[in-house]
């Protein structure tokens, strides 16, 4: 599986945008929705050896009650007020809805790649984008939860989105579902490689095995700690097995079903792998 970061389409519409060299930090005040609260101590390193020339530009969006909120910056904000700053450089978006301001926050903080996997989830389904809403459905049917893991939680929520992206939510669905009838509600269930090979074998394989009956094969085998230890030691062997196309563990828990599933079966009728 690639491990390149999926594309989304932030679907900004058309507005206006101003840059302001001088915009008054009184107004400014941090995006509400922002992933992550003003840290204070960061905020006093910022403030200690601020340089005003070198504050960049800060992203915000003035709404139609004149109101102006920080998208990108927060923390370089804060350094200003604790410093007594005046006006700082600013690219004013103007006429935003709730949903858009949410889809440029995503755009200017998950291109720089300071976004954690929860983070970036829970702005992308601010913003009603594809693939972050589809993903949401499917976890929200099933009762789950994105954080740490546990018995109603996933903590892999970017292999989640890649799954939606590549194969669709209903594939998304499907691997959730055998996976809980296979091993019942709890952590082990979710784990990523796992969620990731049942995901490829269903995408590539869709009506090799029935799905009550691979849940059922899944169960005989083992329970998901079972599995889970399986795909380390195949992980672990592949750099030297060319047996295998891929050294990922979502594609050794893939190759792991494959070969499960092939158990019994003749020549004709079974199931082969995908490089």
């Amino acid at each position: 599986m690639s491990k390149q970061r999926i594309p989304i389409d932030y679907q900004l519409p058309e507005h206006c945008v101003i840059l302001d060299g001088g915009a008054p930090v009184a107004r400014l005040e941090p995006w509400e929705h922002a992933s992550h609260p003003v840290d204070r101590d960061r905020t006093r390193r910022l403030a200690a050896t601020l340089q005003q020339a070198a504050l960049g530009v800060l992203v915000v969006s003035q709404r139609a009650d004149g109101s102006r909120r920080v998208l990108d910056g927060i923390h370089r904000l804060a350094a200003c007020k604790l410093r007594g700053v005046r006006t700082v450089s600013a690219e004013i978006h103007h006429g935003l809805s709730e949903r858009a301001e949410a889809a440029l926050y995503l755009l200017k903080h998950r291109e720089a790649r300071r976004l954690s996997g929860p983070q970036e989830y829970r702005a992308g389904v601010a913003a009603g984008l594809r693939p972050y809403t589809e993903t949401a459905r499917v976890l929200q049917a099933r009762n789950l939860q994105v954080g740490e893991p546990a018995d109603d939680r996933l903590s892999a929520i970017t292999s989640l989105l890649r799954i939606t992206h590549d194969h669709g939510p209903g594939v998304l669905d499907q691997a959730l579902g055998v996976a809980e009838r296979a091993w019942g509600r709890e952590a082990d269930t979710w784990d990523f490689t796992l969620i990731g090979g049942l995901a490829s074998f269903l995408a590539h394989h869709p009506e090799a095995v029935e799905l009550s009956h691979l849940s059922q094969l899944l169960r005989r085998r083992g329970k998901a700690s079972w599995w889970r230890s399986q795909v380390v030691v195949m992980s672990s062997r592949a750099g030297s097995n060319s047996d295998y196309p891929g050294f990922s563990r979502e594609t050794m828990a893939y190759q792991l079903i494959v070969s499960i599933c092939n158990k019994g079966r003749n020549a004709r009728n079974r199931i082969e792998p995908v490089a």
